[in-house]
């Protein structure tokens, strides 16, 4: 996973203190470079004070040992965790493509007499059946659940006891018992409540 990342950012396994002082001294030497260029377009007053650049370039060579340590970090995080961060990267991934059908499919399902109603419920039912490895938390007409729920709201309907999903607004998400995000919900509350 290392020599994938380092691929990734252009650096190879045998990355050392050189190379990393080999870009710093790359970065430096271009901002001398465009330094000469705006004196010679007079676009640089004379009264630069160098301390204040030197400053700055310090600040830059900070960064970029900061960064790389980062990196370092974490490519090291990502074989520590082994699969399960790369897990949790599928599953948020397909909770994008999820909520993209979802959206079409509420929207579909809140135009009356639409054409698509039918091949927007097909698409988001075989969207869900697809997605077997998520559990998909969409409770409606079940006693809100706090870790499971966020409330967007609230309604009231006299046939369902208080505090029960009138309706939900997104789905929620489970991945391997862990709620990944909980459902946007709107809950019934009774006049005298």
């Amino acid at each position: 996973m290392k020599s994938f990342l380092n691929k990734i950012f252009g650096r190879n396994e045998a990355s050392s203190e050189v190379q990393q002082e080999s870009l710093i001294k790359q970065s430096e030497r271009r901002i001398l470079h465009q330094i000469q260029r705006w004196r010679e377009e007079d676009k640089l007053d004379e009264a630069v004070d160098m301390n204040s650049l030197n400053i700055q370039l310090k600040k830059i060579e900070t960064g970029q040992k900061e960064l790389v340590l980062q990196l370092d970090n974490l490519s090291e995080s990502i074989m520590d965790d082994d699969r399960s961060e790369m897990d949790q990267l599928w599953a948020e991934s397909l909770i994008v493509v999820l909520d993209v059908i979802e959206d079409f499919y509420r929207f579909v399902a809140a135009t009356p007499d639409s054409p698509y109603a039918e091949q927007a419920q097909i698409m988001w039912q075989t969207a869900q059946d697809s997605a077997s490895e998520l559990d998909i938390i969409d409770e409606e007409g079940k006693i809100f659940d706090f870790r499971k729920h966020i409330t967007e709201g609230t309604d009231c309907n006299l046939e369902m006891p208080n505090g029960y999903v009138i309706k939900t607004l997104k789905c929620g998400y489970e991945y391997k018992g862990e709620v990944i995000r909980r459902a946007s919900v709107i809950v019934n509350r009774q006049p005298n409540d």
